[in-house]
């Protein structure tokens, strides 16, 4: 007690001693932990200041100095870039697969033969070689009725149909393979047999698209699309179509960026047009010509007119196409393949919106480059069918129908529609570990992006091509039209091929059973994969 009363009494001078002694002890302790970060901080600096001097100075002298840490993440990001695209390709063609059936008569040996799709080394070689003679006794039906029949042709001797197809010589102008020359030589390549089976895949998804916008009518007379004036299918070069372009621009008028575009009469006019038009009648333009909107088509010089057995007893002919395919562009990576096409119809130019949506709603992606139209001028485009008969109640009803033709066909709100655009066809998506397929022979090579281009794997990346109408993205779920119902039934060819995973892909809406060749499945029926 004693000694706690000595400190009271001197605690004046012990709180004046620490007083004086903290304040220099704090001091000392935190600058000195400060002064061995700021050393550490300080020295960390310098290094990195040196490794900048450093490289300034190889970058100057021209040396290369790799960016490990940036190299790393590229390589990260274009592998599951590449990823993507695998999977995106593989859910576009399990899209498509159900359009990809064959005739059940090609189909039986092709099953056999055990040959993947677009493949050339089947396992059963005789099998493989009896499909291919089989396709070529039956193409000249399975375009029948996989194309030309889809639109429901008018026919002068009954009256009815809903579609004039042929010309006054009745010719026609459908796209078709030159079967003629296979059955000379009893034989058909075997790119051949994949690239025609294609073209009636293709050819049978535009027929299908003029029946679906006719959909309801009865006949020619309350038909939308009443005349198919040509529907082929055609490949392109994007050089020759930059060469055009810049012809067109040296070619143009002082003062203009380019060319002047073509364009159509308006359709307020037409009467005035059928009429003779007067002094102030305007004259249509010719329609644009393919080869300014693809490039020429060097694969398919002058497509040619040949004879087609007859229906009805009537005698056809059909735009042959050249024996190989050609293709507006094609992926360097073999994933895709873009085929022209070009629709040119006489139809009621309200209707052009439809018939652009049900096109884009194909089960191929499709992009369209061009849409043109103009007035329909019924007294310049008038024929005469040549069908003649010695009977005279046959002789009064081709006259009758010819009668009831002229007058379908003089409407005011008919225009005559072009419409040019590709096919995008998805290639079978490789397994791990397969090496990718050399382009087809006789394409057009596309180039390889550039810097700064899209990547590969992209359509748009490779055509050279600004559509004249925005490019559709692809086909949409329940986007199958309905076809009329056939006489036989059809199922895809089964691939050797191991499945892929399971695609999230949109899926075509079953319609009523599909013709053979159809682009639509049966009601229920999952889609098999083919050869």
């Amino acid at each position: 007690m004693d000694q706690l009363k000595v400190i009271l009494e001197q605690r004046f001078w012990i709180l004046s001693a620490l007083a004086v002694l903290i304040p220099p002890i704090g001091w000392y302790m935190s600058t000195g932990e400060m002064a061995t970060e700021t050393d550490k901080r300080t020295s960390a600096i310098k290094k990195n200041v040196k490794a900048i001097q450093d490289l300034t100075k190889d970058v100057a002298s021209g040396t290369k100095v790799p960016n490990t840490d940036w190299i790393a993440s590229v390589t990260h990001v274009n592998t599951e870039l590449a990823t993507r695209v695998d999977e995106t390709q593989r859910h576009l063609f399990d899209h498509q697969r159900p359009a990809m059936v064959w005739w059940p008569i090609v189909n039986k040996p092709l099953k056999e033969a055990q040959v993947k799709y677009r493949g050339d080394k089947p396992a059963n070689l005789q099998a493989f070689a009896a499909a291919k003679r089989l396709f070529i006794t039956r193409y000249d039906e399975m375009w029948r009725d996989e194309v030309y029949k889809v639109v429901d042709p008018f026919d002068m001797v009954t009256g009815n149909g809903k579609v004039l197809c042929s010309d006054q010589n009745g010719s026609v102008p459908i796209t078709r393979a030159p079967v003629g020359s296979w059955q000379a030589n009893q034989s058909i390549g075997t790119q051949e047999f994949w690239d025609a089976q294609e073209d009636l895949w293709m050819l049978h998804a535009l027929m299908k698209a003029v029946a679906h916008v006719n959909e309801g009518s009865m006949n020619i007379d309350d038909a939308r699309i009443k005349r198919l004036i040509s529907a082929t299918l055609r490949g392109g070069n994007g050089s020759d179509l930059l060469e055009r372009r810049k012809k067109k621009q040296n070619n143009a008028a002082p003062g203009t960026p380019g060319a002047p575009p073509v364009q159509s009469s308006p359709l307020g006019l037409a009467a005035m047009n059928r009429s003779g038009g007067g002094e102030t009648g305007t004259k249509p333009l010719p329609m644009i010509d393919p080869d300014d909107i693809f490039g020429a088509d060097s694969d398919a010089p002058g497509a040619r007119i040949g004879g087609a057995p007859g229906i009805g007893g009537k005698k056809e002919s059909a735009v042959e196409a050249s024996i190989a395919n050609s293709y507006v562009a094609q992926d360097p990576n073999s994933k895709w393949r873009a085929r022209g096409f070009v629709l040119r119809l006489v139809m009621d130019h309200q209707e052009i919106p439809k018939l652009l949506t049900v096109l884009t709603e194909s089960p191929f992606p499709v992009q369209i480059y061009h849409v043109e139209h103009q007035s329909y001028d019924f007294q310049k485009s008038r024929q005469q069918m040549l069908v003649t008969t010695e009977n005279e109640a046959d002789s009064k009803r081709l006259k009758s129908n010819q009668d009831r033709l002229n007058l379908a066909m003089n409407q005011v709100n008919l225009a005559e529609v072009l419409v040019a655009g590709t096919f995008i066809l998805y290639n079978e998506p490789k397994t791990p570990g397969e090496q990718p397929a050399a382009p087809a022979a006789g394409a057009a090579a596309a180039k390889a992006p550039q810097s700064g281009k899209l990547a590969t794997g992209s359509p748009a990346a490779t055509t050279g091509i600004k559509p004249g109408v925005p490019a559709t993205s692809g086909p949409a779920a329940g986007s199958a039209t309905k076809s009329p119902s056939p006489a036989k039934a059809v199922s895809p060819v089964a691939p050797s091929a191991p499945q892929g995973p399971k695609s999230t892909a949109p899926t075509s809406t079953a319609p009523t059973s599909p013709a053979p060749g159809s682009t639509t499945p049966k009601p229920g029926q999952t889609a098999k994969s083919k050869s």
